[in-house]
């Protein structure tokens, strides 16, 4: 029983490996992490209850086949051999081991059938070795028993912080709503990795766009527009200040430092840094739905309204898993199952999306932000199919969700004309960053499109010049107070500040 007990936790939490792979960077977070929602208790609980209650399940499964007839144990043992699918697929998911690539470089035909020949391998050793193959998991998963306890002990110290970083916190307060439809309206709509050279340079002839040309065709257009970051954490506060961003560290839960161009200290991020408050003076309601950056907690009561998702993207830091214990279980055993960060992003990106919807069909909104995950992998868009998909190619993952893109942004001029308020807002679509080059962390081409489709334009108007976009702060604050009102005026206060 004791032997059960000790293989049966062993190897729940093996399968459980991406969890922690998640959960326990966070004990020691530093300036080193990228961005993402802190977890919370809850989380830390969830898993030990998911942890526990596979172990002794397994533990149980250990006594039957030991007391049972010999077919009984044979049978086992290929279940047990079978189990290592769950954290392989796990490691595969978290830490992109080079085999991943190594697939994806083969293409979509050369690449199933090569790990389909690489399985059918492995089952010829399991079958030649199979009692050899399971005493070699069994001696491997009593040598890795130390890491039930080390990891418990961890999760138990995360639970018992009353007051930290971990403690999970209320929903902060709302700003009041100001009554009255908006005078004037501002939607930035923003795509992270959306870069410039694909859509409108390099695009394959059988990739169609059709909302984006429309838009473009009736915006100014820059041709060379760069973000003021490289990085979702760099230049989406840039965006949101109007100072450059070198760097943002996560110091806590939902608290943000930026090191800020010409500065020497750090500064904690704050919804009072942003354009939030300057558009409340300018009596407009403000909105945001987004990803990545935990918005809502941060600009606070400098909104009225404000729907966030944590990165779903972000390798092993991917965050909160869910508001309760039970929740954060239900979602993390749903890690389990392959393609997992897919239904992850999709699941983000749709309601993320479904917030932009409602901010931009709302008439009171004066200045909204919708910042929306795609076209960044992974990829959740068929665009053959015209439709969401966990299945399509990941070599051609890009163009699927560019196509995503697309119809996004249909939906969200939809919203806006059925409520009559097409005419009266005006449409700012940017890239948060370049397109990433294929080492995944350098970016191919810095630019990014800005289209400005100012509120009654028609007409489309081309900007050539060198465009640094930490500039769409200031004007968004001069199209808020009416000082910007046709597409020369945009180019004219352009140019004069390049």
């Amino acid at each position: 029983m004791r032997r059960d007990l000790l293989l049966g936790l062993s190897l729940a939490t093996l399968w459980f490996i991406g969890v922690w792979s998640d959960l326990l960077p966070f004990l020691y977070v530093s300036g080193d992490y990228p961005i993402a929602g802190m977890p919370c208790r809850n989380d830390f609980g969830a898993v030990v209850a998911n942890v526990t209650l596979l172990g002794l399940g397994f533990t149980c499964a250990g006594q039957l086949a030991r007391r049972g007839p010999s077919w009984r144990r044979t049978l086992a043992g290929w279940a047990l051999l079978g189990s290592l699918a769950v954290p392989a697929n796990a490691l595969r998911m978290h830490f992109r081991l080079p085999p991943e690539y190594w697939f994806g470089a083969m293409g979509p035909i050369l690449g199933p059938l090569a790990f389909g020949v690489l399985v059918l391998l492995l089952l010829a050793v399991a079958v030649r070795w199979h009692d050899r193959m399971v005493r070699l998991v069994i001696a491997s998963l009593t040598i890795m028993f130390p890491l039930v306890p080390l990891t418990f002990g961890q999760a138990a110290w995360a639970m018992s912080q009353a007051g930290g970083r971990l403690q999970c916190g209320e929903a902060p307060g709302r700003a009041a709503v100001l009554p009255g439809h908006a005078s004037r309206r501002v939607l930035w709509i923003v795509y992270d990795e959306l870069d410039y050279r694909t859509p409108f340079e390099t695009r394959p002839s059988d990739l169609d766009l059709p909302v984006l040309d429309r838009l473009r065709a009736q915006s100014l257009s820059a041709t060379a527009a760069i973000a003021p970051g490289d990085r979702t954490g760099r230049s989406m506060p840039s965006y949101l200040t109007g100072l450059r961003v070198r760097e943002s560290m996560l110091v806590g839960r939902n608290e943000l430092q930026l090191k800020i161009e010409g500065r020497a200290d750090l500064v904690t991020w704050a919804g009072r840094d942003t354009i939030f408050p300057k558009a409340r003076a300018l009596g407009l309601n403000t909105g945001v739905s987004g990803f990545f950056l935990p918005y809502c907690p941060i600009l606070g009561d400098t909104l009225t309204t404000c729907t966030w998702q944590a990165c779903a993207t972000c390798g092993r830091l991917t965050g909160v898993f869910g508001k309760s214990v039970g929740e954060s279980m239900w979602h993390q055993v749903s890690e389990l199952v392959p393609r997992y960060n897919r239904r992850r992003h999709l699941a983000t990106f749709r309601a993320v999306q479904e917030g932009g919807v409602a901010l931009a069909a709302d008439p009171t909104i004066g200045m909204a932000l919708i910042h929306l995950g795609v076209p960044h992998d992974p990829v959740i868009y068929d665009r053959k199919r015209h439709d969401y998909s966990l299945r399509a190619v990941e070599g051609d993952g890009y163009l699927h969700n560019l196509a995503l893109v697309d119809r996004s942004l249909g939906e969200l001029r939809d919203a806006i004309e059925a409520a009559g308020l097409w005419d009266r807002t005006t449409v700012i679509v940017l890239g948060d960053h370049g397109r990433r080059a294929p080492d995944g962390m350098t970016i191919d081409d810095a630019r990014v499109p800005f289209l400005v489709k100012l509120a009654g334009q028609c007409r489309g108007v081309t900007y050539t010049p060198r465009l640094d976009l930490l500039r769409v702060h200031d004007l968004t604050l001069e199209i808020l107070t009416g000082r910007i009102s046709t597409a020369n005026d945009v180019a004219t206060w352009l140019d004069a500040r390049r």
